[in-house]
């Protein structure tokens, strides 16, 4: 972006990636990445409710969130047992029928992104902690 002058409206900026390596084991970050990504790809390929680039999305925010820490990821999941709990017990009391339920399923396979539309480190409350 440019100023009406033509000049420069931000500084240039130098960015770098750095790569780490996940620490080894059967009790460790590199395990924990993998069996989440085992899980997701299980439960969207079982489920064929999200098409294939909204799953691929979807294990994106997962494995982000990971990445930023294992209590965002441990919030995430809870997020999504809730509304899995959510819709079970809508199916139970009747209040919500087959059609319906297949109208849900429906809406996730047009939505971009069937998640939060933000990260967990952009869910700061008023006192500072996630929403």
């Amino acid at each position: 972006m440019v100023t009406f002058d033509g000049k420069p409206l931000y500084p240039k900026r130098n960015t770098d990636t750095f790569s780490y390596d996940l620490t080894p084991g059967p009790v460790s970050e590199q395990a924990l990445y993998d069996q989440t990504t085992v899980y997701l790809r299980h439960i969207y390929n079982r489920a064929k409710l999200l098409n294939k680039t909204a799953a691929q999305l979807a294990l994106g925010v997962f494995q982000r969130r990971m990445a930023s820490s294992t209590y965002a990821l441990l919030r995430s999941l809870e997020r999504r047992l809730q509304r899995l709990d959510s819709v079970i017990a809508d199916v139970i009391a009747g209040r919500i029928d087959l059609l319906k339920l297949a109208r849900q399923a429906e809406r996730l396979r047009e939505d971009d992104d069937p998640f939060d539309s933000h990260t967990a480190d952009e869910e700061a409350g008023a006192d500072g902690e996630e929403d």
